[in-house]
């Protein structure tokens, strides 16, 4: 508990709430510190609106290409969880 206080506040600046009822929570604040290191810009929903959007573009044009074709065509990297349906 002492380093969860002690972290959370020298990254985020806030708090982390600790709840205890019939399961023990700790709620740790790092919306300020997520969005700094990713952009604010990669954090939006309009742009993942756009990037969905080329996604489905170039499966419509080209559906045999692969997760890591079309990553490569976007200019970005594929991570483990990444997901097309």
């Amino acid at each position: 508990m002492h380093n969860t206080n002690k972290y959370t506040k020298l990254y985020s600046g806030e708090t982390p709430m600790f709840l205890e009822d019939n399961i023990f929570e700790i709620i740790i604040p790092m919306s300020k510190v997520a969005s700094l290191q990713i952009g604010p810009e990669r954090n939006s929903k309009e742009n993942n609106k756009e990037i969905n959007g080329k996604i489905i573009d170039i499966l419509l044009s080209k559906p045999e290409l692969s997760v890591k074709e079309i990553a490569s065509i976007l200019n970005t990297t594929t991570g483990k969880n990444m997901i097309l349906h």
